[in-house]
Order: C-alpha cells, then structure tokens, then sequence
C-alpha cells in the first residue's frame, strides 16, 4: 500500500467516525445549545422550550461520542476526569457550558472530516451528488489556497451550523407545543370525568 493509500484510508476511518459523532442526536443537541446560547439570535421563548425539551433529555441519556480511535466516549465522564486538578480524583469542576462547548467543539471537528455531500444527506437533502463537489471533504476546501473553494467550505460550516440550530429549536419548539396540548386536554377532560 502506497503512503497515498494509506492516507485516504486513514481519512476515511476519520470520515465514519465523524458521520458518527454527526449523526448522534444527543451530541448535536447539546452542541446546537451551545451555537444557539453562542449566537443570542433565538430570545428567551425559544431557549427555554430548548432546555426543556431537547437539553435536559440528551443530558440525561448520557450523551456520548466516538474518539478518533473509534472508542465511545462518555462525554460527561470524561469531562468530569478532563477537569482534575493535578490529575487528583475528584477535584474537577465541570460546568454545564463546559460540556455543551465539547461537544460543539466536537461537531465541528467531525463537521471537517466529511465530505460535502456527506453535509447535504445529514440535512436531509436528495440532491447530495448534483452538487459542487460532492466528494470532497470540507476540511480540505476550508484549508483551500483557492479563496473561492476555502469560502465555500466556511459557508458549509456555517449554514450546517445554522441548520443544527434551527432543527433543534423547531423540534423544541414542537414538543413544548405539545405539552401545552396536552396539558389542557387533561384538564378539560379531567373536569369531566368529575
């Protein structure tokens, strides 16, 4: 095997290991969290059904992630021991910012590793091999020396950023909107029964 070979291998057991991390509905909530908290454009409604609904229940499923050796990872345990002082048990202090700034900062690692058309197929789109390309993995048009292809790469970041958020807020945002339903739904209907 030529070292060129052995370089795309290399690339593409990164590749699956970052379709991975992309694909984990926990990591990706906790992580748009993070951008959503980051940006300030979502105000108070929609942080809120975010917290309540998509937040709390990925934080309590244990999120976790795959390593670059294609280990799970525990992502709060391993901020909990990343965080000791001196390498001392229990002397770590891990805030929950903490936690939503990996994992963002692990999406956008795995955002890297991936090819373009990789992005379209994570945002549901059909058209994930009529595109510019498709093959190409974002890493190397954000590393471009073509400014043109070094632009698009940081405009795939961004609007795949942009779309994590949006998906979250509006799954929030939908499930708060059932609460809410069913919150009166009981009650009238409780009022019946009595």
């Amino acid at each position: 095997m030529t070292k060129a070979d052995e370089a795309q291998e290399k690339t593409e057991k990164q590749r699956v290991v970052a379709m991975l991390n992309l694909s984990d509905g926990n990591l990706t909530t906790l992580a748009a969290t993070y951008f959503m908290d980051k940006s300030g454009q979502y105000g108070e409604a929609v942080n809120s059904a975010v917290e309540s609904h998509a937040y709390a229940s990925s934080m309590a499923k244990r999120p976790s992630y795959i390593d670059s050796e294609g280990n799970e990872v525990d992502l709060v345990m391993s901020s909990l021991v990343g965080s000791r002082q001196d390498g001392k048990r229990y002397t770590g202090k891990v805030s929950e910012y903490e936690i939503i700034k990996t994992a963002s900062e692990i999406i956008k690692e795995s955002l890297g590793g991936v090819k373009v058309g990789d992005v379209l197929k994570l945002m549901g789109s059909k058209k994930s091999e009529e595109i510019k390309h498709p093959e190409k993995y974002v890493f190397e048009l954000i590393g471009s020396k073509n400014e043109e292809d070094k632009k698009l790469g940081q405009e795939i970041a961004v609007f795949y950023i942009q779309y994590l958020q949006d998906k979250v807020a509006g799954d929030a945002l939908a499930q708060k909107t059932k609460a809410v339903r069913g919150g009166l739904e009981k009650m009238l209907t409780e009022d019946l029964a009595a």
